[in-house]
């Protein structure tokens, strides 16, 4: 969430209901610092990662690319129903290998036959993103 929404929505809070203003000026810091956190442990890990190359089930982590310099390698495109041509598996398939992709990254919400046959293909792992958690 970029920041000037958060500070945004906290300002917001706050014209509405002035009797809590601590309350959510203290929660806003709490997020502020926990977010910035976040961004410098993903800064930190990736600039020591050998492959920068996720395999993903869509499209969907665009931002990750331009903030931490990873390349997103999506099965479906954009959407989560997209299906990719035979010679975009064959690509899809060529690429992980080439970049040594040992897992699949997955929404809990998208379920997909092709993803599925892709990481079964190259002997990924998959992982489950749900609410901001990574699942093994």
């Amino acid at each position: 969430m970029r920041s000037k929404w958060r500070k945004n929505i906290k300002d917001t809070l706050v014209s509405l209901d002035p009797d809590h203003k601590d309350e959510y000026t203290k929660n806003y810091e709490h997020l502020k610092k926990d977010l910035q956190s976040l961004d410098q442990e993903f800064k930190t890990t990736l600039s020591k990662a050998k492959h920068k190359e996720i395999l993903v089930s869509h499209a969907a982590y665009g931002y990750w690319e331009k903030r931490y310099g990873i390349e997103q390698i999506s099965v479906l495109g954009l959407s989560a129903s997209e299906e990719p041509s035979q010679k975009q598996l064959e690509n899809i398939v060529q690429k992980a290998e080439k970049h040594h992709i040992q897992y699949v990254i997955f929404e809990n919400n998208v379920s997909s036959k092709v993803s599925d046959t892709i990481r079964s293909e190259i002997g990924a792992k998959s992982l489950t993103l749900k609410k901001s958690r990574i699942h093994y």
